[in-house]
């Protein structure tokens, strides 16, 4: 009796030996078993010669399929978040960056994407169709706003289409978001944040933590000593707590119910309804109109106005509101002034020692050495005097951009307290004795502060 056994996975047949095997009755039974794919004949007659019992052979191979490959994208940076990042001056660890949001600009190169293929279906020693198996792990592609250009053997070099960060979805898909949702605080677990888009913060920005966004950041809780740059607006819902580490700045505008010892900064207009004892630096003007209305203690400049119901406290706390200057140009100038400084300063040291070289020339002679030294020299002054003069233009230019065009005022609904300075313009108000709010503006006759 023949006995052909076929393997589970249809790829192999197995004659196991009896006595008196023949030739035909093993061709015949291969046929009533149906294997008419790779049969190796020399096998079968090597079989009929064996002389142990229970020994099998192989008698028939089929062809193995090739296994489908997933799409695959291999990332132009690090995704995965660290422990922490090595401070390159400090050699100590910071644990804040923690890596884990990549931030891209519009045109960044995200990554490479390699295609998948669909396999080679193989063949069973049956004859039938074995198809391939299904790929280890998931396709991944292109989501929303990356853009694909074409590279060899059907590969694509992805680039991100707008400002964000970049997200792995759960099919697979690689997007870039311009909101990067927090869902809870920025503390260890999420490290600090940095954004080409905006972020949308659920919770509370802790103490020494830091959050950059190209576009808005809004906080669903406070932020508490931490350095805060929006490149538009920063929404607040609760309040901002300041100390060593905290500064607030965002270039349009600022929205928050209160700060205490912070320093928030805006080239636009800064809203809050109650302040203690704050810098706060508004391009345009600071708003403190709903709710209490309160700006107490603190230091108040804006460029256009500043509006509050009361400003200062019963206690006389020393509290200084300052319009008709732009604040945040007015740091710009200042820093060109310096630099000026510095530039006018050596340059005094090239003269001295241009006067040392040329008395050295009339008292020894010209030579080679010593006219490369004056060559050298003037040509250092031709070079930062035009550095200077290119300098001095900005500052003209920054002195005229600091000053508003419209009459600035300070308007206070309420009560305005003793202690209270106002400076608009180049004029100072010192209010002795707390009285009745009002709109404080500069007469152009007097050059004075008045109200009315």
């Amino acid at each position: 009796m023949v006995h052909i056994q076929i393997s589970s996975n249809r790829l192999k047949a197995f004659l196991k030996w009896e006595e008196n095997l023949l030739l035909e009755d093993v061709m015949n039974e291969l046929n009533e078993q149906g294997i008419v794919f790779g049969v190796d004949h020399d096998a079968v007659i090597e079989a009929l010669s064996l002389t142990e019992s229970d020994q099998t052979i192989c008698v028939a191979q089929g062809e193995e399929s090739r296994p489908r490959t997933a799409s695959q994208i291999e990332l132009a940076f690090t995704q995965k978040q660290t422990s922490g990042t090595l401070n390159e001056e400090t050699q100590r660890m910071d644990y804040r960056e923690r890596g884990g949001v990549h931030s891209v600009l519009e045109g960044d190169s995200v990554g490479l994407w390699f295609p998948g293929n669909s396999g080679t279906p193989g063949k069973g020693v049956d004859g039938e169709r074995i198809e391939p198996d299904e790929p280890e792990g998931v396709n991944q592609s292109r989501g929303a706003n990356i853009r694909g250009e074409p590279l060899k053997d059907g590969q694509l070099e992805l680039f991100a289409e707008i400002n964000g960060v970049v997200r792995m979805g759960p099919n697979g898909d690689i997007y870039v978001t311009d909101v990067l949702e927090v869902p809870s605080d920025v503390d260890l677990d999420s490290g600090n944040i940095n954004a080409g888009g905006s972020v949308s913060i659920a919770g509370t920005v802790h103490s020494g933590f830091k959050v950059n966004a190209g576009d808005d950041i809004d906080v669903g809780g406070t932020i508490e000593n931490a350095s805060i740059h929006a490149g538009k607006c920063l929404f607040v819902s609760a309040g901002i707590l300041g100390g060593d580490l905290g500064k607030v700045f965002a270039k349009e505008e600022i929205q928050v119910k209160f700060a205490q010892n912070a320093s928030l900064t805006s080239e636009g207009n800064i809203r809050i309804e109650v302040d203690t004892n704050s810098t706060i630096k508004a391009g345009k003007s600071i708003l403190a109109k709903d709710g209490h209305g309160r700006l107490r203690g603190g230091v108040y400049q804006a460029r256009e106005s500043i509006v509050a119901k009361e400003l200062g406290s019963s206690q006389g706390v020393a509290t200084r509101a300052y319009v008709g200057i732009d604040p945040v140009q007015l740091r710009d100038l200042h820093k060109i002034r310096n630099e000026i400084r510095r530039s006018q300063a050596k340059g005094k040291k090239l003269q001295r020692k241009r006067d040392a070289l040329e008395a050295k020339r009339d008292a020894q002679g010209l030579t080679r050495e010593l006219a490369a030294e004056l060559r050298t020299c003037m040509k250092d002054q031709v070079e930062l005097n035009q550095a200077i003069e290119s300098k001095e233009t900005q500052r003209a230019e920054s002195e005229r951009a600091i000053k508003t065009d419209q009459p600035p005022a300070i308007r206070i609904e309420h009560t305005i307290h003793a202690g209270v300075q106002i400076q608009i313009g180049d004029a100072f108000l010192q209010i002795d004795h707390t009285r009745p709010g009002g709109v404080f503006r500069l007469d152009p006759e007097t050059e004075e502060i008045v109200s009315s």
